[in-house]
């Protein structure tokens, strides 16, 4: 008999759909326990904010974005002062790429030196972000993050987790069913499903590491910790899809909206919850369903790009911009009541948003750089 664990309340707007689904996933063979946290609602393939237990392995219920996580950097600055608006003109000329030493920095992670290398060190569409944040509020004096400006990273592993994700679909005629671990495909699929996630760590430290210099801050994590990935040991796997893996006394951030608080916690009772977390406040209404509410006239548009707070959003991505405003996500707090209430966290820290980057113009961005270059190719003239 399946264990389903529902570690949520009723104000934290789980939809029916969703709760099909987590069901729909408990009755999958080999199953033997389900987790759904108060960030859940309905995917594509099945539901997110979810952890599952089970014998085989069911790749359509981790998705194509393996490894996709929150990593959070301290920059060295002091939060006092940071001006969000110079803060923002700097981010806005980061040209997100791979490095020039990319190839080793890959294999330097235990990665083939050519695997997708011109995908990292790009943040994606979506709800993927990189943030400058900081503490706003402290809830226990037993961690302290300090003063500085922080840097929240959230993505993936961008086109490779697709090229994994696809690659199992051209090799079973259901994936549905999953896949017996000891087969060669199970075997080969979770060997790519490995490298992903270290790809996605890698690339969240590439684009912290990119804002920092633009910043001219310093690089140093806090912790990386993924939410769409499988966690093996000799007789059990465990599916993670939007839910934070963590185990009792680890750390990890969960996510706002760029109009919202996020939150650091550290796990406790998560023995009890298939070792997961929700990983951010979750969706409360889809992204169809977001345009026609608001964000039509210009001057609502442009009211998204600021938060409630004076801090900056940079996304240049209008349909981007309506898709990922605030009201289009659950309340964070309730969900970081819910999950104490079930004694899976303990709360740390709230952390306030100062400049949340989306997407900016290439054109703008790119001609910024190229400006920048001039600039500094002229004081090498004139030095010389």
């Amino acid at each position: 008999m399946t264990t389903v664990r529902r570690h949520y309340s009723e104000r934290s707007w789980i939809e029916g759909a969703a709760e099909k689904q987590l069901d729909e996933v408990a009755a999958l063979p080999g199953v033997v326990s389900v987790s759904g946290f108060p960030d859940l609602h309905p995917g594509k393939n099945g539901p997110v904010g979810m952890a599952a237990t089970s014998g085989r392995l069911y790749p359509h219920l981790v998705g194509n974005d393996l490894g996709c996580g929150f990593g959070l950097f301290d920059l060295g600055i002091p939060a006092r002062k940071l001006r969000a608006d110079k803060a923002e003109e700097r981010m806005r000329s980061i040209e997100f790429v791979a490095p020039d030493d990319v190839g080793e920095r890959l294999e330097a992670a235990g990665l083939p030196g050519d695997l997708f290398a011109g995908a990292l060190g790009s943040i994606g569409g979506g709800n993927h972000f990189a943030e400058l944040t900081c503490v706003e509020e402290a809830f226990t004096g037993d961690y302290d993050l300090g003063a500085n400006v922080l840097l929240l990273v959230h993505t993936g592993s961008r086109s490779l987790g697709t090229d994994v994700w696809e690659y199992a679909l051209s090799r079973t005629s259901d994936i549905m069913a999953g896949l017996d671990p000891a087969s060669e495909l199970g075997s080969d699929w979770f060997a790519r499903h490995d490298q992903a996630v270290k790809w996605a760590a890698l690339n969240r430290r590439l684009i912290a590491e990119s804002v920092a210099e633009a910043l001219r801050g310093e690089c140093e994590a806090i912790c990386d910790v993924p939410h769409n990935l499988v966690v093996s040991d000799d007789t059990v796997h465990r599916h993670y899809k939007g839910a934070s893996r963590l185990c009792p006394g680890e750390f990890a951030p969960i996510a706002g909206s760029r109009d919202s608080l996020s939150h650091f916690v550290r796990a406790t009772g998560v023995e009890n919850s298939d070792f997961g977390i929700a990983h951010g406040s979750g969706r409360k209404r889809d992204r169809s369903s977001m345009h026609g509410r608001n964000g039509l006239k210009r001057s609502e548009r442009e009211a998204f790009q600021r938060n409630q707070w004076g801090g900056r959003v940079i996304c240049d991505d209008n349909a981007l911009l309506v898709e990922e405003q605030a009201s289009a996500y659950k309340n964070p707090r309730h969900v970081l009541d819910d999950l104490a209430s079930a004694g899976l966290v303990e709360p740390i820290c709230s952390l306030r948003p100062i400049v949340t980057y989306k997407k900016a113009s290439e054109t703008d961005a790119a001609s910024q750089r190229r400006a920048e270059d001039k600039r500094k190719g002229r004081e090498r003239n004139a030095r010389h």
